[in-house]
């Protein structure tokens, strides 16, 4: 049996219900597999973490990195200048909007920003149940500079990331939900992005280096993200954004991936 995971984030229940009876005995049935499986392919790091944690064997544990397009290679260009939109730098949001995606923590975090600095400017584009709070939750802190754009045609999500200079996945653990990868940061680094994430992202365990392609900061934290937000503006956003795209060159390779899957397969039957 071979067993593929992108899961890192042991679950914790409060209280007792039937529901949460049966998902401690769905999640302890999980972890028993996990580990007596023959091999185990992990996403990324932060699973390959997890799986150690558990008591699963190093030999028996192969990586597979999770891989998006190159939305970049599917484009004639990218554009570096800055002055897209009133001289603002755009902070990109693009993502599902649900609770644990942190968007409420990023809009926070940027009312801060944006009472410092006027050439801020904070795109949201994407839909869900947690729009309508965050909308009100901008008006609320009376956020001049924030535009929420809703749902994207996926032939067009190049030319949305062409209009920012800085992407923000704010992601964070919320009711034993969390980001398990986050594709929409492999898409960013394609299109030479700064990245700002979290710790609640699987990608930002492999993807993201401090200071060198962008940030990643404790998730759930406002200052944090903040502090993040207004430091990466002190630096030069084409070079982070050159680090991204060479980090996902790099990285992003559906060959090795697969090759992960392979010497899985082939540790397996040499051991049969």
């Amino acid at each position: 049996m071979i067993l593929w995971i992108i899961e890192w984030r042991k679950l914790s229940y409060k209280g007792f219900n039937l529901k949460k009876i049966y998902r401690k005995i769905r999640d302890k049935i999980g972890e028993y597999i996990i580990i007596e499986c023959d091999a185990l392919i992990v996403g990324g790091t932060a699973a390959y973490n997890y799986a150690v944690s558990l008591g699963k064997k190093d030999k028996e544990i192969f990586k597979a990195l999770q891989c998006s397009n190159d939305i970049w290679g599917e484009k004639t260009s990218r554009s570096y200048t800055i002055k897209q939109n009133n001289h603002k730098y755009i902070f990109l949001y693009l993502s599902r909007i649900i609770s644990w995606k942190g968007l409420d923590i990023l809009i926070k975090a940027f009312s801060f920003l944006e009472k410092e600095r006027k050439d801020v400017f904070l795109l949201i584009v994407g839909d869900g149940p947690f729009r309508n709070y965050c909308s009100k939750l901008s008006t609320l802190l009376k956020i001049k500079n924030i535009k929420f754009e809703g749902s994207v045609n996926p032939n067009s999500v190049g030319k949305v990331y062409q209009r920012a200079d800085v992407f923000v996945l704010p992601s964070c653990f919320r009711d034993n939900f969390y980001e398990a990868w986050g594709l929409v940061i492999n898409e960013a680094m394609s299109m030479h992005l700064p990245i700002i994430t979290t710790n609640a992202v699987g990608a930002a365990y492999d993807l993201v280096i401090n200071g060198y392609n962008g940030f990643v900061v404790q998730q759930n934290d406002v200052i944090a993200l903040y502090k993040a937000m207004k430091k990466i503006l002190e630096l030069d956003l084409s070079e982070l954004g050159n680090n991204s795209r060479k980090l996902f060159e790099e990285k992003n390779n559906f060959k090795e991936m697969a090759n992960g899957f392979s010497q899985a397969i082939n540790y397996v039957i040499s051991q049969k």
